[in-house]
């Protein structure tokens, strides 16, 4: 039995390792991807895009004059929609900051560095780590990013002697992201269908609660075959000591001490303000109160799960873990390092988003899909098409709006649940996740790699959880 398990754990391994090493010679930095993407979406939208202002239904290019147009209308399309998102931007770097800042607070510090001693074993800890980011990613995606990176850096730090081969940590690190967080408390499409006032209220006529989405027996039996299968292929895919890479004393020295600021003999009374926590208990009371009453006026408890009010509560828990001004300020300045690239990187996306939406490319190319549905199969064709186009918006908030105004109509159409349409684009729009290098740019950061380094690895898993999933939406109607 245990000469069986070796042979497949060691078939697993190879797959990574050479995925891995393939990723690592072709795989380009996530700038030149967004750059690539660009390009590509440019030249679909100049053929079957429609001009903007009055969208023809069915343009296509057929004549230079046509190509001429196109070229131009695309160019508008993509200026227009660069600054368009600027709004979902900020929600996306409040979430992973505030996530970070309560992933540096003393106490949790304290709880990460506990964490990290627990592992004996290299596979244990790639284990121990896939499991924690699954698990947080539910709960909130930004802390998962952030408290999984910091994770792996302390078990690197703290256990150097495990030996622990860091490309499959950090990848172990990213899997919230890929497999759970659309999933969870703070997926984009069930907190905006939940959410009175959200950009798509008027497509959807009316709210869908999320005890019809992420609450359902469908999806929490979901997330549990995905956390446990990806979990134990993860554990498989650790390579023995030979094929293991360990990180170098050299990309140790770079990485982040994480250490919390002490006070200094400034007897100065600007400094006394930094250290004082009664600003601090201030701001956190004043929160709570606000919270409070927003709970008394609303009429059910769901209402309460909204961007925004998430995005609140973690800011005012990051200014109490951090109870003093200082090691607040400190840590949000940490964090600013960690999302820089997403700040730059987003209003690329955007302008994909734009030439989707400004255009007729995305109803082109979801009439494609629609056109071959029916009751039994629109949910799964939904997942793979969410799922691809993904790859080119990887923003959940900036695909639902891409995609809402002519799935819903769809759904109505075939007379499907409503809340299969939301959990089938929240499954697809992060199943490619694992493969896009937008989200893992704050990890990368914090970790000191490139998503090469990390991607045969992601590929594999990737692989696991499409089929998984395929196969629940395959099943989803038929229940």
């Amino acid at each position: 039995m245990n000469s069986q398990r070796g042979y497949y754990s060691s078939v697993v391994q190879q797959f990574g390792i050479t995925l891995t090493r393939l990723s690592e010679k072709l795989v380009p930095d996530s700038m030149i991807i967004v750059w690539i993407l660009t390009f590509v979406t440019l030249a679909l939208t100049i053929f079957l895009g429609a001009p903007l202002g009055e969208v023809k239904p069915n343009w296509v290019c057929k004549s230079p004059a046509d190509w001429g147009m196109g070229v131009e209308c695309s160019i508008r399309a993509w200026g227009q929609g660069f600054w368009a998102l600027l709004g979902p931007s900020m929600q996306l770097c409040i979430m992973l900051i505030t996530g970070y800042v309560v992933a540096r607070a003393p106490l949790m510090k304290r709880m990460l560095g506990w964490l990290a001693s627990i592992p004996k074993k290299p596979a244990q800890a790639v284990l121990m780590l896939s499991i924690f980011s699954m698990i947080t990613a539910c709960v909130h995606w930004g802390l998962s990013l952030m408290a999984s990176g910091m994770l792996a850096v302390f078990i690197v730090r703290n256990a150097p002697e495990l030996k622990v081969d860091y490309r499959l940590l950090i990848a172990s690190a990213y899997l919230g992201l890929g497999c759970t967080w659309h999933a969870g408390l703070t997926g984009t499409a069930p907190l905006w269908a939940n959410t009175p006032g959200n950009p798509t209220q008027n497509i959807l006529k009316q709210a869908v609660p999320q005890t019809q989405t992420i609450f359902t027996l469908f999806n929490v039996v979901l997330l549990l075959i995905v956390i446990v299968s990806i979990a134990t292929l993860i554990y498989l895919l650790h390579p023995s000591q030979q094929g293991t890479l360990s990180i170098s004393k050299e990309q140790l020295k770079t990485l982040e001490t994480f250490d919390i600021p002490k006070e200094r003999n400034d007897t100065s009374f600007s400094n006394r303000l930094l250290w004082w926590p009664g600003f601090s208990i201030g701001v956190v009371l004043l929160g709570l109160a606000w919270l409070c009453t927003l709970w008394r006026i609303s009429k059910q408890a769901t209402e309460l799960f909204t961007f925004d009010n998430i995005n609140f509560v973690f800011l005012i828990l990051g200014i109490a873990l951090n109870y003093r001004p200082i090691l607040f300020l400190n840590a949000v300045e940490e964090a600013g390092r960690a999302v820089w690239g997403i700040i730059i990187q987003f209003p690329f996306y955007a302008g994909i988003y734009g030439l989707f939406t400004f255009t007729n490319l995305g109803v082109a190319i979801a009439q494609r899909f629609v056109s071959i549905s029916t009751p039994k199969s629109f949910p799964l064709i939904t997942f793979w098409y969410t799922g691809v186009l993904n790859y080119f918006i990887p923003s959940g908030g900036a695909e639902w709006l891409v995609t809402s105004p002519y799935l819903v109509p769809t759904v109505e159409t075939l007379h499907v649940p409503m809340s299969q349409l939301i959990l089938a684009f929240a499954w697809g729009n992060m199943m490619t996740d694992m493969i896009q290098p937008f989200y893992a740019i704050p990890l990368l950061a914090v970790a000191k790699l490139k998503f090469r380094d990390i991607m045969g690895y992601l590929l594999v898993v990737f692989l696991l959880n499409f089929v998984i999933t395929t196969t629940a939406f395959f099943i989803m109607p038929r229940l």
